[in-house]
């Protein structure tokens, strides 16, 4: 079991006596000194039945109908057989952990601290990390107040904290990486932020109910705090046979701790794809947080009766010009297109004139183009076209597929695709 005391060493022991030295003091988003009085929030409404039990001076304890949460009461913690009620309600702390729970009982105070104990699944702390959690009551006005003693049993998967009196109680992350996206298409990016808890940092022994601090919201860290990035657990997400081709590609901010993940052109053969940020937390060593985010291309690639389920989709708009290969695993087969004229969503074909071209690709050397001209001079189509159905411009997928019949010399063969890929756009 390991003993975390985060707050007074991060927060006391490193923010206090200096301010990070690549972080512009008047940018909103840099790290700051946080409030002394902390933030307001509202409080949460009831999520469900309130459950009670009577606890007597020798103790007890008190389980969630899940078992998610359990109070337990220490031999002497009350006086006498009190009974303790506990109603959960939303949980509007700051990136706050499951339900807030409300700890009551009538003309009581606690003799000794009771423990919260959270039993936790990956998907809890997704984005964070056990060793980063936190617990904090609300108080009257509002504010969070969060404490500095928490317990992580990795083993167990559990976070135990100590519970001062009754009230409003409920986990929270301290650190974490927060995504706009946890599903994105071939080559569509992902931004990521790591963010911690604007707090006070003059908090001293001696205050109410132990070393209490109050929250405010998470603000982005500065990017000195970002050892590396990893992709899958490696740093920049390559090793043999595992590189950025069908992993993907992070690039950093060097300001804040800011970067984007840009999906490969394909789905990754591991999906959903784990990017990490290792963060230093000075005299506490370093931590890993975790984000996964699935690539889901929409492709697939029939050619001469071949199909590849997952090809890989590359697309270019360069003024009114789309140009796209969709791409076998192999790299052997493939349709390339390029389609001049190009003015978004609609149904594009092929002449025997102009500067729009469609291919199919069957091998190395052997190519399919989409028609041809008999011994009279006739065009013989082959009625190749691409359909784009979702076009909404920079940074967003576009939806396609092509249908049509290619030709090597004169014998026909079939070549279809679907596609949904990220355009680069220039």
């Amino acid at each position: 079991m390991k003993v975390l005391k985060l707050i007074p060493f991060l927060f006391l022991g490193v923010f206090a006596c200096q301010t990070p030295q690549d972080i512009d003091p008047n940018d909103p988003n840099a790290e700051q000194p946080a409030s002394e009085k902390g933030t307001p929030t509202e409080v949460g409404q009831p999520v469900g039945a309130a459950f009670s039990q009577t606890i007597g001076p020798e103790g007890g304890s008190i389980s969630t109908p899940d078992n998610k949460i359990t109070f337990t009461f220490p031999a002497g913690a009350v006086s006498k057989p009190t009974p303790i009620t506990i109603q959960p309600v939303e949980n509007k702390a700051f990136v706050g952990i499951g339900l807030t729970y409300n700890i009551t009982a009538p003309d009581t105070k606690l003799n000794k601290n009771a423990e919260m104990t959270l039993h936790y699944t990956p998907e809890d702390v997704e984005g964070a990390a056990p060793e980063v959690l936190g617990i904090a009551h609300q108080d009257q006005e509002g504010i969070w107040q969060s404490r500095v003693d928490v317990k992580v049993d990795k083993v167990n998967k559990t976070v135990k904290a100590p519970v001062s009196h009754l009230a409003h109680w409920a986990f929270y992350e301290q650190f974490f990486i927060e995504c706009d996206k946890k599903e994105v298409a071939s080559v569509e990016q992902v931004k990521f932020v790591v963010k911690f808890p604007e707090r006070r940092t003059d908090a001293k022994p001696g205050d109410p109910y132990g070393d209490l601090m109050p929250l405010s919201p998470h603000q982005i860290i500065s990017a000195s705090r970002v050892v590396r990035r990893t992709i899958n657990g490696v740093t920049d997400g390559s090793k043999e046979g595992d590189n950025y081709a069908n992993v993907g590609q992070i690039t950093e901010d060097r300001s804040l701790a800011k970067a984007t993940y840009t999906a490969p052109a394909r789905e990754p053969d591991n999906n959903p794809v784990a990017i990490g940020a290792e963060i230093d937390l000075k005299q506490l060593g370093h931590i890993i947080l975790v984000k996964n985010v699935r690539v889901e291309s929409g492709a697939n690639l029939s050619i001469n009766g071949s199909y590849d389920a997952n090809p890989n989709v590359m697309l270019t708009v360069n003024g009114n010009k789309l140009q796209g290969a969709i791409t076998d695993s192999t790299g052997l087969k493939m349709i390339s297109f390029s389609i001049e004229g190009f003015h978004g969503d609609g149904v594009y074909g092929f002449g025997p004139n102009g500067g729009s071209q469609i291919i199919a690709r069957i091998s190395q050397f052997t190519i399919g183009t989409h028609g041809y001209y008999n011994d009279r001079a006739e065009w013989i189509s082959g009625k190749a076209t691409v359909t784009i159905s979702n076009y909404k411009g920079k940074e967003r997928p576009m939806i396609g597929k092509i249908s049509g019949t290619f030709f090597r010399g004169t014998s026909p063969f079939s070549a279809s695709a679907k596609f949904k890929a990220v355009p680069a756009v220039l």
